[in-house]
């Protein structure tokens, strides 16, 4: 179900049942972080929070906070998203904690894998799960993945040579997780491999790989590793 917590929603909740998956609509429009708007999508919320979420929260499996295509040049796309994420997060804060977060995209526009996986970054969006309706990275996981995948920084990234180490690990149906470098150590759990191009590590990145070798998990450096294939 689709609850209107537009502008122009009545935000009449009276006798309101819910269960499984709930989608908010706050009709957004561009500039995503609009302080004035932001405030009024919050009153919106916490008031269907409170009266709906809160009391109905064990029937609830998740929020679906945002649904909406992304068609924008690539550089216009980061600052979207980055925008976007803004108001979102601050969303997310009101409703109960314990409550899955998503956001679900549509792209139409073809972007590389390397800039889907920086544009969709944990970095980015760290506390919500993101659906893509067609993309094949892994931003779900359907399994619990025993590789990831380490992605420089934005300003180290060589998009080339990430993609071609994405599209390695998809070619060979290896189940991988995106591990965006500055929240790499956050996000590895359960993981025993990192693949990385050297090239674009940080002096930060690469003490964290150290400290990863250290708990007893083993990296891969793509270049070094005849571009993979010894994957």
């Amino acid at each position: 179900m689709i609850i209107d917590l537009s502008l122009q929603s009545s935000l009449e909740f009276t006798n309101l049942s819910l269960e499984g998956m709930v989608e908010v609509d706050f009709g957004f429009i561009p500039p995503f972080f609009h302080p004035m708007r932001l405030s009024s999508y919050s009153l919106a919320l916490k008031q269907f929070s409170s009266e709906v979420l809160e009391p109905q929260k064990d029937k609830i499996s998740g929020l679906i906070l945002y649904r909406g295509d992304l068609d924008a040049p690539f550089e216009t796309a980061q600052q979207l998203l980055s925008d976007l994420a803004e108001s979102l997060q601050s969303l997310g804060s009101i409703v109960p904690e314990t409550m899955p977060l998503y956001a679900h995209f549509r792209l139409l526009r073809e972007y590389s894998l390397a800039e889907q996986a920086i544009l969709f970054s944990k970095a980015r969006f760290l506390h919500l799960q993101i659906v893509i309706e067609n993309s094949p990275l892994p931003f779900q996981e359907l399994q619990e993945p025993q590789w990831g995948v380490l992605i420089p920084q934005v300003d180290r990234i060589d998009y080339t040579l990430v993609n071609s180490m994405l599209e390695s690990m998809i070619n060979k149906k290896i189940a991988f997780r995106l591990l965006p470098e500055l929240f790499a150590c956050e996000l590895w759990h359960g993981i025993d491999y990192i693949l990385f191009a050297g090239s674009c590590l940080s002096k930060e990145g690469k003490r964290m790989l150290l400290g990863f070798e250290a708990a007893g998990g083993d990296t891969i450096d793509y270049e070094e590793d005849n571009r993979g294939r010894g994957i």
